[in-house]
């Protein structure tokens, strides 16, 4: 089979398999989602920071609160998770002082437990129960909860509709002739507020009510505008979404772990590599010493084989000429054939046999070559 015919049996193979893979498939789109992009993807209230200034309410954003450094007007609203950076000494000091003069402190409950925590919130005047147990056996259904004001309770109830499937906590009022509004289900109160000096706390039993991804779920937007602007004169809404963003090497890590593994490897085997060994050192024995004859001859041989003969011959016949030079000044200008003649009155060697060591250094054969060096050689003794 000629190569021709092998290249258009591959060429119709690829034709056929193009027809049925386009004959067989066609193009769809899929909408798939990516996360969210921007400051959405680190401030998880950008969209009830949005909402809220949409609806004509100053709101506004920061990564963290500490109290020390910064805390807005008395008749701004905070809403943020309960932290370490408010809970404790004069950060409470301050931000208690800061609600007395007429702020309104929204508290969504914290990452994790923490007697600290509950301290904190026993001063605000509640508790959170955790009740996990209770919704494992609750099972999906999202229940409808009420709100009962305590100033409005002959004005009828409200109804809202919230996603509590995954609400792990209900609100206990520690001091309950200041209970003030609550927001109740089957299972207890979902959120509660209450007056403290001139200004109100606000606690709800979750933190995903007003992120990103809830916001625009059941009543949670309704839920939102409620609790910063109902029954309070709101001034600015500050979200605290507390992010601290990850350092170099987790971006690293979260990106591309196997290069990351692949390195440490590398670097293993390297240290491996350039650790000495552990025991007695190991000498090699030295080697044998030569006589500076083999050295000698094995110059000679390295010279012989690489051409290197022509420079030994001329500079012997040199060396010969400049000693005649001593005893018969001029003799370099003479032709080869006169200075023969001359080297062999003063030596007593053939002129013959001069010459031929003079111009016939470079032979092919060692011997000869071996011999005019020796006759050389014999000619500097003889001047």
């Amino acid at each position: 089979m000629t190569q021709r015919t092998v290249f258009l049996l591959v060429l119709l193979l690829c034709t056929l398999i193009g027809a049925w893979f386009f004959t067989s498939f066609e193009r769809v789109t899929s909408e798939e989602f990516t996360g969210y992009q921007g400051e959405a993807r680190w401030n998880r209230f950008l969209a009830a920071t949005l909402l809220l200034n949409e609806l004509g309410i100053d709101a506004e954003s920061r990564s963290e609160l500490s109290p020390e450094d910064w805390l807005p007007d008395s008749q701004d609203t905070i809403i943020t998770r309960v932290t370490t950076s408010i809970s404790v000494d004069s950060q409470l000091d301050l931000l208690y002082e800061w609600i007395s003069s007429g702020g309104h402190l929204v508290l969504m409950p914290p990452s994790q437990s923490s007697p600290v925590y509950d301290d904190f919130l026993a001063i605000l005047g509640y508790r959170l129960i955790d009740i996990q147990d209770t919704l494992e056996d609750q099972g999906d259904d999202a229940p409808v909860v009420e709100e009962v004001a305590e100033d409005e309770a002959e004005s009828g109830e409200f109804d809202y509709r919230l996603d509590l499937d995954f609400v792990r906590y209900r609100i206990e009022t520690v001091i309950e002739d200041q209970q003030g509004a609550t927001l109740t289900d089957d299972l207890g109160i979902v959120a509660a507020r209450r007056a403290l000096g001139d200004g109100f706390v606000t606690l709800l039993a979750s933190s995903d009510y007003f992120t990103n991804y809830s916001i625009d779920e059941a009543d949670h937007a309704r839920f939102l505008v409620d609790v910063v602007a109902g029954y309070i004169d709101p001034g600015t809404v500050w979200f605290i979404y507390n992010t601290s963003f990850p350092s170099l090497w987790e971006e690293i890590w979260m990106f591309a772990p196997y290069a990351v593994i692949g390195f440490a490897i590398g670097i293993l085997i390297w240290l491996w590599s350039v650790t000495p060994a552990f025991g007695p050192p190991i000498y090699s024995e030295p080697p044998p010493r030569r006589s500076i004859v083999e050295h000698v001859q094995a110059a000679g041989q390295f010279g012989w084989r690489n051409h290197g003969t022509l420079a030994l011959a001329k500079s012997s016949a040199a060396a010969v000429m400049h000693e005649a030079e001593f005893r018969h000044p001029g003799i370099g200008r003479l032709s080869p054939e006169k200075q023969a003649e001359q080297l062999s009155k003063m030596t007593g060697i053939p002129a013959q046999e001069i010459l031929d060591a003079l111009v016939g250094l470079m032979v092919p054969r060692q011997r000869e070559f071996t011999h005019n060096m020796q006759s050389l050689q014999q000619i500097r003794k003889e001047l």
